[in-house]
């Protein structure tokens, strides 16, 4: 059962959540019920501003993604009493291909008992072989490298040192409460801020391509507690906050 507004606020918002997404009413249904399931699984988010939970579904809609189902491709996280849209790094990958321009979008933490050579310049490559046994766990990880390769067979790759991603890290709000998805999958994370990174790089000059840039820069924003631009769904500013969230997780 619903609880506190959640049901009505979303039945407010499900006009817009079908314009953003061009859903029919039948996956929009699904799309709600997305969030009815996620909040069985995770109570917090029945404490989360009703607002902050429709924002956070018009940026799922937007995208045409359902968040919180078994494929993973997106979350609907609680920080205290905000609820925020998080793309996962298979998220990312559908994202990418979804451009039509993308055929492979890829990234890979590198653990210092790898061999990995890196090269820059006229030829720049990547080796990279991963050690068989015994390569550690998190502390071990020197970093992480985002592939992605276009349908003409051209590609593109960006490197991440360990320096760069703790700063990412340290830049995310809450970064070391208990329900940080750095605490619990830093990996994931290390190789989810490479693909982004690498995507930033990439030509996407289509809508989809367009609406995946700006997913991911909400993403950084509202992960640092910066206001994130909602401008691009019709009517999500109405939902949005004045102000940026503040940093820490709320208890």
């Amino acid at each position: 059962t619903w609880k506190g507004s959640l049901e009505p606020e979303l039945f407010r918002a499900r006009g817009m959540l079908q314009r953003a997404s061009k859903f029919s009413e039948e996956d929009t249904a699904r799309l709600i019920t997305c969030v009815q399931i996620a909040a069985r699984k995770a109570p917090k988010l029945l404490l989360c501003e009703p607002k902050s939970v429709a924002l956070a579904v018009a940026q799922a809609a937007s995208l045409r993604i359902f968040p919180n189902t078994p494929v993973n491709h997106a979350y609907l996280i609680p920080y205290g009493k905000e609820c925020q849209f998080q793309i996962s790094y298979p998220g990312l990958i559908v994202l990418a291909k979804r451009t039509g321009l993308v055929s492979v979008a890829k990234a890979t933490a590198v653990y210092a008992a790898d061999f990995f050579e890196l090269e820059e310049g006229t030829n720049p490559k990547i080796t990279h072989r991963p050690a068989l046994r015994n390569r550690g766990g998190d502390k071990d990880i020197i970093g992480a490298y985002g592939l992605v390769q276009y349908k003409d067979g051209s590609t593109q790759f960006r490197w991440m040192n360990r320096d760069d991603l703790d700063k990412r890290r340290a830049m995310s709000k809450g970064a070391d409460g208990a329900d940080s998805p750095w605490n619990k999958w830093f990996k994931e994370m290390c190789e989810a801020k490479a693909l982004k990174y690498t995507l930033r790089q990439c030509d996407m000059s289509n809508e989809d391509g367009e609406r995946l840039m700006i997913a991911v820069n909400n993403d950084d924003r509202q992960e640092a507690g910066e206001p994130i631009d909602v401008s691009y769904i019709e009517g999500a500013e109405d939902l949005a906050p004045a102000t940026a969230a503040p940093k820490g997780l709320a208890e």
